[in-house]
């Protein structure tokens, strides 16, 4: 009876482990590596989402996003550069991170944004706008 009973709590207990795992909407399920080491790269935009539809023409082909172990972040594009700090906001309960805030260094108005996917080599993220318009950014590391 009490291996019957250890047995029920090992599998119980596994089954709670796993089930907490996938921590964004559309993944990954699991990683070994921290959302840190995940999100510290130089992506270029996959995919711009405008309310659902395919917006993606409107950013330019040269456009990249980099995010620094350090809290550094900056974007390029044709010569202009904007940069500031990010950091990670809106921490579940066991402490994982649901999206980021990104501060300006020219004091623009900060931006906050939900973590949709988070992966070594994609990071996919939404936030709506004043107007309540849905954006969406698929990003892929460069």
């Amino acid at each position: 009876m009490s291996k019957l009973i250890l047995l029920s709590t090992i599998t119980l207990a596994s089954m709670l482990s796993f089930t907490g795992c996938k921590k964004y909407e559309a993944g990954p399920d699991i990683s070994f590596s921290s959302q840190k080491e995940r999100i510290a790269n130089t992506w270029k935009v996959e995919t711009f989402l405008k309310q659902n539809a395919d917006h993606t023409f409107e950013i330019p082909k040269d456009f990249e996003i980099y995010y620094g172990k350090d809290g550094n972040y900056s974007t390029k594009t044709g010569g202009l550069e904007t940069s500031g700090k990010w950091e990670f906001i809106d921490k579940d309960i066991i402490g994982r991170p649901a999206g980021v805030k990104i501060t300006y260094t020219s004091g623009s108005e900060p931006l906050q944004y939900t973590i949709k996917k988070l992966e070594e080599d994609k990071h996919w993220f939404y936030f709506y706008d004043k107007d309540t318009v849905k954006h969406e950014f698929h990003l892929i590391a460069k």
